[in-house]
């Protein structure tokens, strides 16, 4: 966000006359992308670390074990509020 606001790629949009709305929400979904992307990420690798110790007194197999999908839609849901949160910081920083 303020890097487009630095390169002018926001501008340049503008005049192209994309929308303001479809460009913040355009944005906003890719953001959501990336974070699932990321989500999704962590969740396998959780499960990899399960899986490879073998350990069922360990911290990993206790989050992992029973509740992975409840801490999947956990990440997802918090996804909303730390992209929300991340475009609100932006209009305070140059």
């Amino acid at each position: 966000m303020a890097k487009e606001r630095i390169n002018g790629s926001k501008q340049l949009q503008m005049l192209s006359g994309v929308h303001y709305t479809t460009y913040w929400m355009a944005n906003y979904f890719f953001d959501l992308i990336i974070l699932l992307f990321n989500i999704v990420t962590m969740v396998f690798i959780l499960k990899m670390v399960t899986l490879s110790k073998n350990d069922p007194t360990s911290e990993v197999d206790a989050v992992v074990s029973n509740s992975l999908g409840y801490l999947f839609l956990i990440f997802f849901i918090s996804s909303f509020a730390w992209c929300s949160l991340s475009y609100f910081w932006s209009f305070f920083f140059k």
